[in-house]
């Protein structure tokens, strides 16, 4: 139970970070010229086969990025009879690199993860009466091209997943739009 209250807790704080105007900051509208809000799906990286991402620019070269992923296949390839349903919330902080379109982005972040396992155990965690939930380390290391003043935006990088225990190297493509 106390990790359910962990995972509310870094999801709300990271709204607040997205929604929290810093001082200085309001006064430089545009940050350098960039559009500062950004939505973007994303195939495999932090959501393991997708995520549906929002990331906002709160200085000229950070970011805050908050996803979701939902999603649940047959558990056949792993050998274990029933179905896997995960759910989980990439919550990322991004530095950005150069000044032009193309940057360079480099993120450090947790993934809330629920999983329901329907007959099994599976490699990521206990399963308690066929659920668990789990906070993973993500990260990104990638090419990032944002036109400044919006538009259509495009990501691929290196996203690995990782515990204290297990490193899972995973790579991740982004489309989306800036404004």
């Amino acid at each position: 139970m106390r990790c359910v209250y962990t995972v509310y807790t870094l999801i709300l704080m990271a709204f607040v970070i997205l929604s929290a105007e810093a001082g200085p900051l309001a006064a430089q509208e545009n940050h350098a010229g960039y559009a500062r809000n950004t939505v973007f799906v994303e195939g495999l990286g932090p959501g393991f086969l997708y995520s549906l991402n929002y990331d906002r620019l709160i200085m000229p070269d950070i970011s805050v990025r908050v996803g979701f992923s939902s999603w649940s296949l047959p558990a056949l390839f792993l050998l274990i009879n029933g179905e896997i349903r995960i759910v989980d919330f990439p919550i990322m902080v991004n530095y950005l690199v150069g000044h032009d379109a193309s940057r360079l982005e480099l993120g450090i972040g947790l993934m809330p993860t629920f999983l329901s396992l329907h007959g099994e155990e599976i490699f990521l965690g206990s399963v308690v009466d066929g659920k668990a939930s789990m906070v993973f380390g993500t990260a990104t290391v990638g090419f990032r091209y944002q036109p400044k003043e919006g538009g259509l935006i495009f990501r691929i990088g290196f996203t690995p997943v990782f515990t204290f225990k297990k490193f899972l190297p995973w790579a991740g493509v982004s489309l989306g739009a800036a404004f």
